[in-house]
């Protein structure tokens, strides 16, 4: 095996007059050919997948991740097609809107009113805050639009991070951000009602899977219920005023 620019080769056979100088110049007597491969596929090593450093903790993963693929720092590239269908069309603005809580061992900070908005086009969230009055707070942004990653993962590992995406929000649900623990207890009209629209991406919200666990629950006492609740005195109604 010899190296040719950085690539193996392998020497399988010779010429007779090659075999003929080894025999007299070393003594070399056997010259068996090695087989050669039927497909020129055959030995050829597979390529390793690339495995990435860990990261370091400067910039983002995606932006850290960019610049180990390639030698030129070039931005990472998002989900074009994805920001295409759901950026802002007319009216259909793409942003589920949520009030959150604080919650906080601190009384002062529990009676603090956020805005928590959701952005479908690349899975961002933003949180600003709504100061009552007399609070101490003013209003302002509280948190600047980003990724949030979700809460006990590790952080300096070469596997890039989970993130909070539609199926982790929810009226009820509780989100750590920035250390931050608030629990979206109210959402708007827009945000009710492409969640309902959407049941698929946000099962909190599938009205058939809501009614199926009521009636689960219902269904044993459901016959006492109506004839607890049930009139006793009920009207009867002739044949006659019925036609």
């Amino acid at each position: 095996m010899i190296n040719v620019y950085g690539r193996k080769v392998v020497l399988t056979d010779c010429d007779s007059y090659t075999k003929e100088y080894y025999r007299a110049k070393y003594g070399l007597d056997s010259f068996v050919p090695i087989p050669k491969p039927l497909d020129s596929q055959m030995g050829i090593p597979t390529p390793q997948e690339r495995e990435l450093p860990p990261w370091n903790g400067y910039g983002s993963f995606e932006d850290s991740a960019q610049n180990c693929i390639t030698v030129e720092p070039k931005a990472p590239h998002g989900d074009f097609k994805k920001f295409l269908k759901f950026d802002k069309n007319g009216l259909d603005s793409h942003v589920l809107r949520f009030e959150g809580r604080l919650i906080s061992s601190i009384d002062e900070n529990c009676g603090r009113i956020f805005v928590i908005s959701y952005f479908l086009s690349n899975d961002t969230i933003a949180v600003f805050e709504l100061a009552r009055a007399n609070s101490g707070f003013k209003t302002s942004p509280f948190f600047k639009r980003g990724e949030i990653k979700l809460p006990g993962q590790a952080v300096f590992t070469s596997k890039p991070p989970e993130c909070y995406r539609t199926q982790h929000i929810f009226v009820g649900a509780t989100l750590v951000i920035n250390s931050f623990k608030f629990v979206l207890v109210d959402a708007d009209d827009y945000a009710l009602r492409y969640m309902e629209l959407n049941c698929h991406e946000f099962p909190k919200s599938n009205i058939k899977l809501i009614m199926d666990k009521i009636r689960k629950v219902v269904r044993p006492t459901y016959k006492d219920f109506v004839a607890e609740n049930i009139p006793t005195e009920t009207p009867v109604i002739t044949y006659e005023k019925l036609r």
